[in-house]
């Protein structure tokens, strides 16, 4: 495909690079609706109003998975929403065969939910689902964890196991275990 695109570049506009960026231009375009098209596809309809999906959908099909390992799983996240939507059994997002494991971990009891960041002292193993964005300049933005640290400080205790997985930025495990460490919280943050 490469090399027929630029025979048809050159044929087109010979050496002048205006019409090859043109034609790159058209074919990013052409790239981008489609992945646009393949990611709406995989996530599913938009009903109601939607949440941050990434750290969502890494959370919960961890907890899916562990819970129909006999583990019994606590999803603590801040959008009701969302929580309530998994609570009834409904995935909040297209995941292929998700839906009837998630039901089976409901069936068994094996899922609970909160909003309140204080269930979060009742539990051994933390793991965190939250991104670490990027801005413009790909600085990466850590307001939203230390956001999230700051609300839970006062209900983690020493000792407890806090595992981050999802798209975080490097050095973002460091960073949060100094800080939650500055704080009095002597966690193990891996």
């Amino acid at each position: 495909l490469t090399w027929i695109s630029f025979a048809l570049e050159y044929r087109l506009w010979g050496l002048n690079p205006a019409g090859a960026h043109f034609v790159n231009l058209l074919l990013h375009t052409f790239t981008s609706v489609i992945i646009f098209f393949i990611a709406r596809g995989l996530l599913g309809p938009r009903t109601g109003p939607r949440p941050i999906l990434a750290p969502l959908v890494a959370g919960l099909v961890f907890a899916i998975a562990a819970a129909n390992k006999g583990m019994r799983v606590l999803l603590q996240d801040v959008n009701p929403h969302s929580l309530e939507m998994i609570r009834s059994g409904t995935m909040p997002f297209l995941e292929h065969g998700a839906e009837p494991l998630l039901k089976q971990a409901l069936e068994a009891k094996r899922l609970t939910f909160a909003t309140d960041p204080s269930v979060l002292g009742r539990v051994e193993n933390i793991v965190v689902t939250i991104g670490t964005p990027v801005d413009k300049y790909l600085s990466p933005q850590t307001r939203g964890i230390k956001e999230w640290a700051d609300a839970c400080l006062p209900h983690l205790r020493s000792g407890q196991l806090m595992v981050l997985r999802s798209t975080l930025y490097p050095g973002t495990t460091e960073w949060l275990d100094k800080y939650l460490r500055k704080n009095g919280k002597n966690l193990k943050v891996a």
